[in-house]
């Protein structure tokens, strides 16, 4: 079963960015050389804590965003900070999640910064606004789609030439090829390819990847509760969980005592909530994350399709 929180780190990534009137595309080593502060956008899915992840092991400090908000800032040591997941970070009190993220790094003098964000949650005037606080604006980083070959290298490797190459071919004839430059589509579409499934579709492609970590946790746990369970039950109750962990800005849904709860959400509240009576058990499903008492989505973009299909 893929991991979808690793992503697809072996894929080398290019990224664009424009200074002046000049658009440069450039190979992922690059954002160690740039300077100033940087923001870095992409799609759900497109690899973007993936690209964090790899700063780290480059030996930057990362931390997320959700943490800093929350005044939990590590010290980078003089050398670029990386945040990850602004677009994760919940409003407090009217204030913007940006301004949480901002306030959080002025407090702890200002560090040069890399931050994560959905390309569609970034607006100007957090640049504006950056400006105004670090004297100058960040420089916007675009991830760029994973490339053709790339794509198809990737599937070749986990599923033989012959499949990766007719999978590319039905996207290409349903006009949506255009999802195989996402490394999440991708991890899913291995997955569900390795179990003889066929998808063009990026809905269709979440329906059969459930199928698959449904039928791999009925494989190893059929005496348990949740392999008792109707897999519509299952998905309906994670759709109630992650709708709210996704609407009340939480990161994970709490098992423990409420006490212990802190920027969790308590489960037994959720429980109440149409198709939430089976939650717990529907937890420890494969679709999920986390600590047995702190479960939470393998990633957002899985939980934003639960949460509709649930």
């Amino acid at each position: 079963m893929f991991d979808l929180k690793e992503g697809v780190p072996g894929i080398p990534r290019r990224l664009r960015y424009t200074v002046g009137h000049v658009t440069h595309v450039v190979e992922q080593d690059v954002l160690l050389a740039l300077e100033g502060n940087i923001v870095l956008l992409g799609d759900p899915g497109a690899g973007k804590t993936t690209m964090t992840l790899w700063l780290k092991r480059q030996g930057l400090v990362r931390c997320t965003a959700r943490a800093l908000a929350a005044g939990c800032c590590p010290p980078a040591g003089g050398r670029l900070l990386v945040i990850d997941a602004l677009d994760e970070v919940p409003a407090c009190d009217g204030t913007a999640p940006v301004d949480r993220v901002l306030g959080a790094l002025s407090a702890a003098g200002r560090p040069r910064f890399l931050l994560a964000c959905r390309t569609a949650e970034w607006r100007a005037a957090n640049a504006n606004l950056i400006a105004e606080i670090f004297g100058a604006p960040p420089l916007e980083v675009d991830l760029l789609p994973v490339g053709r070959q790339e794509a198809q290298d990737l599937l070749a490797a986990k599923v033989g030439a012959d499949l990766a190459q007719a999978a590319i071919r039905r996207f290409d004839t349903a006009g949506t090829e255009e999802l195989l430059g996402n490394p999440q589509t991708l991890t899913m579409l291995a997955s569900v390819l390795k179990r003889g499934h066929r998808a063009t579709s990026k809905l269709a492609l979440f329906g059969m990847f459930a199928d698959v970590a449904w039928n791999e946790q009925n494989e190893l746990r059929q005496d348990e509760p949740l392999g008792k369970l109707a897999k519509d039950a299952v998905l309906d109750a994670l759709g109630a969980g992650f709708a709210a962990l996704i609407l009340c800005g939480k990161e994970a849904l709490w098992g423990g005592p409420p006490q212990g709860a802190g920027d969790r959400l308590h489960l037994p509240a959720v429980e109440r909530l149409p198709g939430g009576a089976q939650l717990r058990d529907a937890l420890r499903s494969r679709l999920c994350n986390g600590p047995a008492d702190a479960r939470t989505y393998q990633h957002r973009l899985l939980g934003s399709i639960s949460a509709r299909v649930g």
